[in-house]
């Protein structure tokens, strides 16, 4: 008897971790936009044209990625602006020319050694100092290794680094029919919490917020300056839109796992998709906290 309450006491402990481990404590907002000037939601995301350019907008990531590709339609070489281009939301401009700076470095070593049979060795060394490609202070040292014996034996080693710094170019050149991919800024990275939507739904209390472009909580914008040519004027365009819904969704509602297939061949482990995906749309992926509130 003691063995059979065993047994099943174990199979309900096993059960319990499985319950709680497939328990979701990720939850996901997601953000519907609508445009409010000349975009076209096409099946890869908005498009804007004009006769000179085509500017191409996907959002749908963690946080939205306003970023967006530039492409050239004409026969001559077009000229973006940065200094007079801007990411603003809810009325805050925030450039997307930022005066950086860049570094990159390389360094050669050199060595040469005579005789044999080494007994000791000293050290001295100096040291070049510049920035890296990360934009972080990067060391290169130079190092000369005495190594005596007494077969006056003789070995030095050298190395000598140099970094080179890269500006932050304020126009960019985007040849004929060709296109540059610019990305800056995230849309949003805070949560909205309102009293009509539940902050950790479950399947049943999944609701949904429709906005116009009068109430919505979220008006965002690109404005894009470009000239045709070095000396041509500057042609300004507002690529702008607004968020008209916001769902908040549990994991399990909008997230499935799957083999990847590639080649007629299956992965070994399945990956997360998503179940609700549109370049229209972004979201924020957000976990469950100890307080408990519903909204």
């Amino acid at each position: 008897m003691e063995k059979y309450l065993s047994i099943k006491t174990l199979i309900i402990f096993v059960l319990s971790l499985f319950l709680i481990s497939c328990k979701s404590y990720n939850y996901y907002q997601v953000y519907k936009t609508i445009p409010v000037t000349n975009e076209v939601l096409e099946e890869s995301g908005y498009v804007y044209r004009d006769s000179n350019c085509s500017v191409f907008y996907n959002f749908w990531s963690e946080n939205g990625d306003i970023g967006f590709r530039f492409y050239n339609n004409t026969d001559v070489n077009l000229y973006l602006n940065l200094e007079e281009c801007f990411f603003v939301c809810n009325g805050i401009a925030h450039d997307y020319y930022l005066d950086r700076t860049w570094g990159s470095s390389s360094s050669v070593s050199t060595s040469a050694s005579k005789g044999y049979n080494y007994s000791k060795a000293y050290y001295s060394s100096t040291s070049m100092t510049g920035y890296n490609y990360l934009n972080l202070i990067q060391t290169n040292a130079l190092a000369v290794a005495e190594i005596l014996s007494k077969n006056s034996i003789y070995s030095s080693i050298s190395s000598t680094g140099k970094s080179t710094e890269i500006r932050e170019k304020k126009v960019l050149c985007i040849p004929p029919h060709s296109s540059k991919i610019i990305s800056e800024y995230f849309i949003n990275q805070t949560i909205l919490r309102h009293c009509d939507l539940w902050l950790y739904p479950n399947k049943k209390k999944i609701n949904t917020l429709s906005f116009t472009i009068n109430n919505s909580p979220l008006k965002f914008s690109n404005r894009l300056a470009y000239s045709r040519g070095v000396l041509g004027s500057l042609v300004r365009i507002e690529n702008t839109f607004y968020v008209s819904t916001i769902t908040n969704y549990p994991q399990s509602s909008i997230l499935e796992y799957k083999y990847e297939t590639f080649c007629g061949e299956d992965n070994f482990e399945q990956e997360p998709h998503f179940k609700i995906k549109s370049p229209d749309s972004f979201y924020i992926k957000y976990p469950k906290n100890s307080i408990n509130m519903k909204h």
